[in-house]
């Protein structure tokens, strides 16, 4: 069995050449038709693409390899997804251990792909590398130099499908004089097929990604699983929050945009992060201002988050306001909660739609937060929400708001 020591020696390493003449990158001829019974092939097309995991699949393939003979010890696969937050993924099997995955965020981005990892090298589809790990040098790369040490004698690794997301495929042996010419023939074939695989978890990965980002976890799995017509929707209870940060447009107008958009960031991050800290849903940026629901079957345990959320994330600008000079100008919001049924759902034109909530609700938490500056005021709530949260209230009195046709009775947190 192959193990990963730490990494403790790192001797200089040199690739092989291909025997038919690639030294660094060699581009494969395209896949034939299967022909013949071939049991793995068929379990690539067939059953892998229904396993839940990327580890899954690997392990299942290598496995199948090594009952062929292939003396394969490990399994790599990685991508470079398009993702906010993820620079890099990989998935790892090795022989007697189950599979991996690791991550890498976008700010563990500390070392050049080209410095750090084989896989840069084989940039496009159907291009692969070979490195000979057997000879009295070692590989400058060090996930290779691990290998090395740990009695690896051979590396290939295969670019594979290209579009949005970049992927390589590798395999390592421990087989002493590496990868015969049979070998690689067959993991050549085989690689093709692995592709066309794992891309299909790849796209999907990306719609769930892409679709999560900018609609919402919950909005984008809807979509997701087939809520795309306009009109599709229902109607839900929820504890409506509307945000809105003060002082934008004259700031605006006078700090520079590098500053700007650090303030909107820092102020975002902020409220998203409370907001989903307690169980909520974040539904829409509008300019400076955001949309949220917290839902459930009960409506008390619905505000009580949507109040907590909104102290959390009152905290947390306080906080941001100590850690950076603001120029004399500190973060300062208003927030409003309502509570009361919502329409969720798909609105807009037929080819371009917008997943959020409509309804008299969302109007009066928007016409509430408008009210915040006038009574100098961080956070208010409307009656509806102050008799369902279980937080001593005062009122603020009635206020008439725009386009309501009667007046409001406004509440405020007793100890704010």
């Amino acid at each position: 069995m192959l193990t990963l020591p730490p990494m403790t020696r790192m001797t200089p390493m040199q690739a092989q050449p291909m025997p038919e003449g690639g030294g660094a990158s060699w581009r494969s001829p395209s896949p034939e038709p299967v022909s013949g019974p071939d049991a793995t092939l068929d379990w690539l097309c067939r059953e892998a693409p229904r396993l839940p995991t990327i580890a899954e699949v690997l392990e299942g393939l290598s496995l199948r390899l090594l009952a062929e003979g292939l003396p394969i010890v490990r399994t790599w696969h990685g991508t470079l997804p398009v993702h906010p937050l993820v620079f890099a993924r990989g998935w790892s099997w090795e022989r007697g251990q189950k599979g991996a995955e690791d991550v890498i965020s976008q700010e563990g981005r500390s070392v050049p792909l080209e410095h750090s990892s084989p896989q840069h090298r084989v940039r496009d589809a159907d291009t692969r590398l070979r490195l000979r790990l057997d000879t009295p040098a070692a590989p400058a790369y060090p996930q290779l130099a691990r290998l090395y040490e740990a009695g690896a004698t051979d590396y290939v690794v295969y670019g594979l499908h290209g579009g949005r997301v970049r992927a390589s495929l590798s395999f390592t042996t421990d087989a002493p004089g590496g990868f015969t010419e049979a070998h690689l023939a067959r993991l050549e074939r085989v690689r093709s097929y692995a592709g066309v695989t794992l891309q299909c978890f790849h796209l999907e990965d990306l719609a769930a990604t892409l679709l999560g980002t900018y609609l919402g976890a919950g909005p984008g799995a809807r979509v997701l699983n087939g809520q795309v017509h306009r009109g599709d929707g229902e109607t839900v209870r929820a504890a409506t929050w509307f945000c809105d940060l003060r002082g934008f447009t004259s700031a605006s107008e006078s700090l520079p945009m590098a500053e700007l958009l650090l303030r909107l960031n820092d102020w975002f991050e902020a409220m998203v992060g409370a907001v989903e800290a307690h169980g909520g849903e974040v539904l829409k940026f509008m300019g400076d201002g955001m949309l949220a629901t917290f839902t459930g079957p009960d409506a008390r345990l619905a505000c009580s988050a949507a109040f907590k959320a909104a102290k959390d994330g009152e905290a947390r600008i306080a906080t941001l306001n100590k850690r950076h000079d603001r120029r004399g100008r500190p973060i300062e919001f208003g927030l409003a909660l309502h509570y009361g049924d919502v329409m969720y759902g798909n609105i807009g034109a037929p080819a371009r739609l917008d997943f959020t909530v409509i309804g008299p609700v969302v109007n009066r938490a928007a016409r509430l937060q408008a009210l915040t500056a006038s009574v100098g005021r961080t956070i208010v709530v409307s009656d509806t929400f102050a008799a369902l949260c279980d937080v001593p209230m005062v009122s603020l009195g009635l206020h008439t708001l725009k386009g309501l046709p009667e007046p409001l009775e406004v509440y405020t947190p007793a100890f704010d």
